[in-house]
């Protein structure tokens, strides 16, 4: 990952830890943790077969959220996303690189989205002071995963897509 991706990933991973939303009373900063799968290949074809072989549960990203609270509601959310390695980009015209690098922005965009739901359940259960069953806010925000992915077809209204 060369230095504007590098920078193009950090402002986003900033944007989910940007400022909490105003009704929560102390928000909850989520750890994040990052991991990767390695690709290879010298075309877009090459990649993307590498992406489904290779990517958890055949999909090229993936993220999950945990939110967690105890009977005096502290609450933490973790957050793993799981996003493709291409470790011989190098050795790939210069236009893949460039159309990797744009889906590769946006697939992160995407991802973010899934963990933004996380840090947003998990605020809403400081919020309501864990009222009620925080059981309620974590499915409801888990649907709102699913609606995500319906709407931006995993991502690809968003501009997750590898042209050949």
């Amino acid at each position: 990952m060369g230095p504007p991706l590098r920078t193009a990933v950090a402002a986003l991973l900033a944007a989910v830890l940007g400022a909490p939303p105003a009704w929560a009373e102390e928000p909850v900063r989520p750890e994040i943790r990052v991991h990767y799968y390695p690709i290879r290949g010298t075309t877009a074809a090459e990649l993307k077969a590498q992406m489904a072989a290779n990517g958890p549960q055949g999909w090229w990203a993936y993220t999950r959220w945990f939110v967690r609270w105890t009977g005096d509601c502290k609450v933490t959310v973790s957050i793993d996303y799981t996003m493709p390695k291409w470790l011989d980009e190098g050795e790939a015209p210069a236009g893949l690189q460039d159309n990797w690098n744009r889906m590769f922005v946006n697939l992160w965009n995407h991802e973010l989205g899934h963990g933004r739901h996380g840090v947003i359940a998990a605020n809403e259960i400081v919020a309501s002071r864990c009222a009620g069953n925080p059981r309620d806010i974590t499915d409801r925000w888990a649907e709102q995963d699913r609606i995500y992915d319906s709407v931006t077809r995993h991502g690809v209204n968003q501009g997750v897509a590898l042209p050949e």
